[in-house]
């Protein structure tokens, strides 16, 4: 018994690591997908040495990805372009975030003595589960956009350096070492992606405090608001907002505000409703994603309010001032209290992280708000929560101890919330199998179109139809890329043998679009198959006698003419 529990507490924090490492496998993509095409003309001229520092900065959208640029351009020539390689970098960028929340949530700061009850557990049961939640939250497949698309390294990239920054203000003396690797952190963040502005602003209370408390000179807080004016001032020159940002709907305050509801409590949502994907209709909002909202809200409000009382005690002191006995009130804080600013300080990230988001993106629609490239950032705010609540009970009085393990940490409630954690670490892996069907349809396409079948519906679904880039250019300029390097194994798909296996997968999935009546992919896969293989001849009439004619006709002239969008049939 004594090893299985040893067994559960070591490996049952890191399940949703292997989760998340498999399903990253198995569904994602292998091949740069929307608007990760622009990187390709990068690549070439990294290939041929005409790359300049203009080019890596300029404008994506709302961003200035300059780090994870480079980190996807060295990354594209050391392994021609692998792109499951970018993709598990995102995941080690998690990784090593959840290691760097686990040792604060493990500290205890030296110095403090620590008391422990009678019968106390030799591992607190709080930060076990403090660690199997954060990681649940860290790792959730509600975050399948981010976590296939090898473009959203700029996200992972952004919060790990937002953390190391309150990390290394967290645990070293400020001095002007510490400042400069601060500095160069928040410089990264901010050219890997826009809300790393905010590390500048939301780094500034833990700042502040250990320059104070260090009695140092606060010539180094002029540094850094210094810099944070010049990082800011370089990042918006020659700044156009993109037509992306921009829509005809000017939403009120109530709209804005629901929204942001909305934002705060996606990660906790996308454990029970699917999160809206790339590309796919916005859903109707169900009443209780607004219900998580307003929780973690007024839980953060809570917790902060709680922490600042076991952090700050008052004690009497008793003087004689002119032969009279004068007592005095002072206040004293914990020598832990870094962590609270810690925890602050991320929570303050996410929050302000969706306040950029209302501002840009609440125009769309309020179900937008629950997107899931939108979490992987808004989970930090419920990660927060997790590390003020562990805070505040290594933090309290060993009466108020005493009391929540007595009455929180039994067998039958640590048994029913593990058994909601390993629920909810499989529950975004149910509810997210049809994004799974899309995610190996659109692989399916790339596979295609490197086979060199010219399909226009794979076309517009990879990458759009002006968003970025016509079909004609992609075809003309930048898959030529593609074939003169071979990246992402593009002329692998050419062989004989490939393409008959491929065949017979077309063929397979047609039959799922005919079963389902989806008459626009079945025509299209069809008509893939039989140039893959036109061996299967036999097996394609077949399938075309259960396909109404007239779609054939339409097929041809979207692919011909361009007359009509692929929704039109």
């Amino acid at each position: 018994m004594k090893y299985v529990k040893s067994i559960i507490y070591l490996f049952v924090p890191i399940l949703p690591i292997f989760t998340i490492v498999v399903l990253v496998y198995l569904f994602g993509y292998r091949f740069p997908y929307w608007d990760e095409i622009l990187y390709l003309p990068l690549y070439d001229k990294l290939s041929q040495g005409t790359l300049s520092l203009n080019d890596l900065f300029f404008l994506q959208n709302n961003h200035r990805p300059f780090i994870p640029r480079l980190i996807t351009l060295m990354i594209a020539k050391i392994t021609s372009w692998n792109e499951m390689v970018i993709l598990y970098c995102s995941v080690t960028s998690v990784i090593v975030l959840y290691i760097v929340l686990s040792y604060i949530i493990n500290s205890e700061k030296k110095g403090k003595i620590v008391y422990r009850l009678p019968n106390y557990p030799k591992i607190n049961i709080v930060k076990f589960f403090a660690l199997c939640y954060t990681s649940l939250l860290l790792f959730s497949w509600s975050q399948m956009e981010n976590w296939i698309w090898g473009l959203q390294l700029m996200v992972f990239i952004t919060n790990l350096l937002c953390v190391l920054v309150l990390f290394v203000i967290f645990q070293y003396k400020m001095n002007i070492l510490t400042l400069i690797i601060c500095i160069s952190l928040s410089t990264f963040a901010s050219f890997s992606f826009a809300n790393g502005l905010l590390i500048w602003f939301i780094s500034l209370p833990i700042l502040t405090y250990k320059i104070a408390k260090s009695k140092k000179n606060y010539m180094l807080l002029i540094i850094w608001v210094l810099c944070t004016i010049a990082v800011i001032t370089f990042y918006f020159t020659n700044y156009q907002t993109p037509s992306i940002s921009k829509t005809d709907i000017n939403p009120g305050l109530l709209h804005k505000f629901l929204y942001f509801l909305l934002y705060c409590g996606s990660p906790i949502s996308g454990f029970i409703f699917t999160p809206p994907w790339h590309g796919n209709k916005i859903p109707e909002v169900n009443t209780l994603s607004y219900l998580f909202g307003i929780t973690g809200l007024v839980l953060w409000v809570l917790l902060l309010y709680k922490t600042k009382n076991v952090i700050v005690t008052q004690v009497q002191i008793c003087k004689f001032e002119k032969d009279k006995q004068v007592l005095y009130i002072k206040r004293l804080t914990r020598p832990d209290i870094e962590e609270y600013f810690f925890w602050k300080g991320l929570s303050l990230f996410a929050l302000l992280s969706g306040i950029l988001l209302v501002l840009g993106r609440s125009g769309m629609g309020l179900g937008q708000a629950l997107s899931s490239r939108y979490i992987t950032t808004g989970c930090l705010f419920w990660c927060s929560l997790i590390g003020l609540f562990n805070f505040y009970v290594k933090n309290s009085e060993e009466s108020i101890k005493e009391k929540i393990i007595k009455r929180y940490c039994n067998k039958t409630i640590t048994g029913f919330i593990l058994i909601v954690f390993l629920i909810l670490n499989f529950s975004p892996v149910f509810l997210n199998r049809e994004w799974h069907k899309i995610a190996r349809w659109k692989n399916l396409g790339w596979y295609a179109l490197s086979s060199g079948y010219n399909g226009r519906l794979y076309w517009t679904d990879l990458w759009g139809d002006k968003d970025f880039a016509t079909p004609e250019v992609l075809q003309k300029e930048l898959f030529p890329i593609f074939k003169k390097y071979n990246l992402a194994s593009i002329n692998n798909f050419e062989s004989n043998e490939s393409k008959k296996n491929l065949a017979k997968i077309f063929i397979k999935e047609t039959k799922y679009f005919i079963k389902n009546n989806r008459w626009k992919p079945a025509v299209c896969y069809l008509d893939t198959a039989f140039f893959l293989d036109p061996e299967l001849q036999n097996d394609i009439e077949e399938l075309k006698k259960q396909i109404p004619p007239e779609m054939f006709v339409l097929y041809k002239r979207y692919q011909n003419e361009w007359q009509l969008t692929p929704d039109n049939y």
